[in-house]
């Protein structure tokens, strides 16, 4: 209902002081538009260790599916869609559209040449060399579905022991002995600091617990919360029943002097031994676990200062309790959620640590035992998310943001960095948004780039940046017919005079520049995001349709928002300066 309230404002303010007509079929035909245009980028499925990979793409001749063997270079049909449709009507005597097949899915088997097809509720085998369609054999009987008899445990992953919760407590049973008693592993658990899932459990029955399994099946472990002086929160369910029904949780508001507690507990499944992990250092801290080496002698765990603004990777000693600091990091006002991260390779020998140590974020190489080996990227731009990890290559593939100064630094780009002697390589230098699919062997990657005023494309490259063949481009005829125009890119100084704030600007398609029009500007604040889109955008949100009811719209950045940019832009809202 408020939408509606603003659109009514909306427009009877664009009446007031345009001087035109607000013509409001436009638009709502502009807002709606987006369903007469195909795909804008693609879908790379790759095969399961291998480079090849399978991908929909739809125009206005429908929609295809298409085999790419990068290392042939070579793109061709999965099968032609004529056939297929009548293959189908010959098992199901039901009709199909050859431009709108209703596949829901496809699976490829070990050959590469095998894939089944989900069709409706339907599943076929196709074999892409011999052509020839199958019915699956639950295609016409569903099959009966085992149910699963122990939904309340969570076996070993050898499947020797079950560990479950009753009344808040753990209880664990061995498998394989027939003769198996139940053991009672903890006594301390109760409501709101429980081992269970469901911690406001009020039955006697068994409840699945909130533990999990180390590799070897030898230990398990749990981050047992204590919410038990939280305060509690209430919310209305109005959904799934006749009546809305009154919701109770334990919840902390900012503020609050009690706040959620965290603790790491390791079990030994064979000494039935509990060992409680020494993580306690900073009040009200949270902990998360990073990673689960291949043998239960240790884990690596995160724990972060209540202010957001400290935080230590950790290596505990699964037997003794004792921890290790392996990374400390400090970062004020406040940590960058989005973007810090940490890679651990060849089961803990290297940690690779995002950091904006700096004032500008960047990944940084360190040895099992915390010890700074060398720094892989630097300088006056920003490292962004990982895209993959070449192991073998000692390579590491991420986006990077505002590296070239003449490029829109939300721009992401691909680039690769030995880990060990660092050297930043730029794989993508189109100027424009990228968005990688990069296959698991690091060889090759689709690469799908646009900007809001530039039509996108779809590639497939070598791990060089090479384009080995352009796969796709969109079908915008419809678009273009409507009468729809590209947006604007353009760049202001902010109050400070020279920091550059970049934005988009939609006007009404039969702009007059002899006329004046009121100006909108489309905001969306925050500390984590900036709503300015940087990919090639039909609507804009609503941006497009409201530009046609007789407005300009504007939409850029703001200092405090986008993680994008260095430290100093995103916390600017702090005022810590």
């Amino acid at each position: 209902m408020n939408r509606v309230f603003l659109w009514v404002f909306l427009l009877g303010m664009a009446t007031q002081l345009s001087a035109q007509k607000a013509n409001f079929q436009q638009a709502e035909r502009f807002r709606q538009i987006s369903s007469e245009v195909g795909s804008l980028n693609v879908i790379a499925n790759f095969l399961k260790g291998s480079d090849k990979f399978w991908y929909r793409y739809k125009t206005s001749d429908g929609t295809h599916w298409y085999f790419v063997d990068p290392a042939k270079n070579t793109k061709k049909l999965l099968f032609d869609n004529h056939y297929m449709a009548q293959e189908l009507t010959k098992i199901t005597f039901k009709p199909y559209s050859a431009k709108a097949l209703p596949i829901n899915d496809i699976k490829f088997e070990k050959d590469e040449k095998t894939i089944t097809l989900f069709v409706d509720k339907g599943r076929y085998k196709y074999n892409i060399e011999t052509k020839v369609l199958t019915t699956l054999e639950d295609t016409v009987k569903a099959p009966k579905r085992v149910p699963n008899k122990t939904p309340w445990a969570i076996f070993s992953p050898d499947s020797a022991y079950m560990v479950y919760a009753r009344q808040h407590n753990l209880y664990m049973r061995k498998v394989k002995d027939k003769d198996s008693t139940e053991i009672q592993l903890t006594t301390d658990g109760e409501m709101y600091y429980s081992y269970a899932e469901n911690n406001q459990d009020t039955s006697r029955k068994n409840a699945r617990p909130k533990i999990r399994w180390f590799k070897d099946s030898k230990k398990f472990y749990i981050l047992r919360e204590d919410v038990r002086k939280v305060e509690k929160l209430w919310v209305v369910e109005v959904l799934g029943s006749s009546r809305p029904k009154l919701k109770e949780y334990r919840y902390s508001m900012p503020g609050e002097k009690d706040v959620k507690q965290s603790e790491l507990v390791v079990f030994d499944a064979e000494l039935q031994k509990k060992i409680k992990i020494n993580t306690e250092k900073w009040t009200d801290q949270t902990l998360r676990i990073v990673y689960t080496p291949k043998t239960s002698e240790r884990i690596l765990f995160q724990r972060k200062r209540r202010t957001c603004d400290e935080l230590e990777i950790c290596e505990a000693n699964t037997q003794t309790g004792e921890v290790k600091v392996l990374i400390q990091e400090q970062a004020k006002p406040y940590f960058n959620d989005q973007l810090y991260h940490l890679s651990v390779l060849e089961d803990g020998k290297d940690l690779i640590w995002w950091s904006e140590r700096t004032g500008w974020g960047h990944y940084y190489h360190y040895d099992r035992n915390g010890k700074l080996k060398n720094v892989i990227t630097s300088g006056n731009w920003v490292a962004g998310k990982v895209v993959r990890i070449d192991t073998a290559g000692r390579t590491i593939y991420f986006e990077g943001y505002g590296r070239d100064p003449k490029m829109n630094p939300y721009y992401a780009c691909l680039y690769k960095a030995n880990i060990d002697q660092g050297g930043v390589q730029l794989l993508t230098s189109e100027d424009a948004n990228h968005s990688i699919r990069m296959a698991e062997s690091c060889r090759f990657f689709v690469d799908n780039y646009s900007r809001v005023d530039m039509e996108p494309r779809s590639v497939l490259r070598d791990n060089q940046g090479k384009v080995i063949m352009e796969l796709e481009r969109p079908d915008l005829k419809r678009l273009y017919e409507a009468g729809w125009k590209m947006p604007e890119r353009f760049t202001v100084k902010a109050k400070d005079g020279v920091t550059d704030l970049y934005g988009v600007m939609w006007k009404p398609i039969d702009f007059d520049s002899t006329k004046k029009y009121p100006i909108i500007s489309y905001v969306y604040p925050g500390p984590q995001t900036e709503a300015v889109p940087t990919d090639f955008t039909v609507t804009g949100v609503y941006n497009m349709a409201l530009a046609q009811v007789g407005f300009i719209v504007v939409n850029f950045g703001h200092r405090g928002g986008s993680p994008m940019r260095e430290k100093w832009y995103h916390t600017y809202g702090h005022k810590i300066w």
